[in-house]
């Protein structure tokens, strides 16, 4: 007989989030975010500034620019010189990008 197991505590989730949000921040630094975008004045001019992204966009469209950059024309052309992509192939895994866009979407 099977015994049925119970959900986490709801102090759990929180304490995932914390984690995600963690792991998020280390990504943006590690992987050279700041290199074409900004935060707190400091970093690229390149691409948007991270300062209050959370409140500018949802952390699905975050997400999903992450996810489909290579995929995604700038409006300009001037982004990253001749390339004109919106941000360069990354080798982010699906983790990564719901860590980093956990993590920008509570930049409000």
């Amino acid at each position: 007989k099977k015994t049925k197991t119970s959900s986490p505590p709801s102090s759990a989730q929180p304490q995932t989030a914390a984690l995600s949000l963690d792991a998020g921040k280390k990504l943006v630094y590690d992987r050279g975010c700041l290199m074409c975008h900004s935060f707190g004045g400091i970093g690229g001019q390149f691409a948007p500034s991270f300062d209050g992204i959370g409140s500018r966009r949802s952390e699905e469209y975050i997400s999903e620019r992450i996810s489909n950059a290579e995929l995604l024309l700038g409006k300009s052309g001037r982004e990253y010189g001749g390339r004109g992509l919106v941000m360069p192939p990354s080798s982010l895994t699906d983790a990564d990008i719901a860590n980093i866009s956990t993590y920008l979407s509570s930049l409000k």
